[in-house]
């Protein structure tokens, strides 16, 4: 009996993830929010901002790529006021994963990456810069405003293998569907 019943919901769970309502779709999607270094190697918290790629395999698995760079401003925003010169410490980040989300108006999802990410001018690094491999997981809510756009609230956390640099981003950003 405990047999059927586990092969009865292999299947399920097998049948439910291959349905393909919107085979090859393709997502683009632009966020900015703020990196919040849990390793001490930033002088401070950073606001940046990216764009991520996304190539929908089913309805529930996306294939995605993403750049993020996290450079913009020490005191926050300067709208009324000049700014000072920006910061000289940067992070470029270079991944791709996977995002396994369910296929619901308000769609939580969890993501995995995995890929490189270059600091420049930082204390920590001898000669002021430094590419390192570096895995990404995070946890997000996409609320779709249309079948083709939403608003997407995210966070993830990056860890520099190599160097033991780790840092979590939470976002806010936008994403259109095609």
């Amino acid at each position: 009996m405990t047999n059927k019943l586990a092969g009865c919901a292999l299947l399920f769970c097998c049948t439910g993830f291959s349905q393909n309502s919107d085979p090859e779709r393709r997502e683009i999607r632009g966020f900015i929010g703020t990196t919040v270094d849990t390793s001490s190697i930033l002088s401070e918290e950073k606001l940046g901002g990216g764009v991520e790629g996304a190539f929908h395999l089913n309805r529930h698995v996306a294939v995605t790529a993403n750049y993020a760079l996290d450079r913009v401003g020490t005191t926050g925003f300067c709208f009324t006021t000049p700014c000072g010169p920006f910061p000289d410490e940067k992070i470029h980040e270079f991944m791709g994963g996977v995002r396994l989300s369910t296929a619901t108006r308000v769609a939580p999802y969890v993501l995995a990456t995995i890929g490189g990410i270059r600091t420049e001018n930082f204390h920590a690094a001898a000669s002021g810069k430094s590419t390192e491999f570096a895995l990404g997981v995070g946890v997000g809510l996409d609320f779709r405003i249309t079948r083709n756009t939403g608003i997407a609230l995210e966070v993830r956390g990056i860890d520099a293998v190599s160097s033991q640099v780790w840092f979590v981003r939470p976002t806010i950003g936008f994403f259109f569907r095609f």
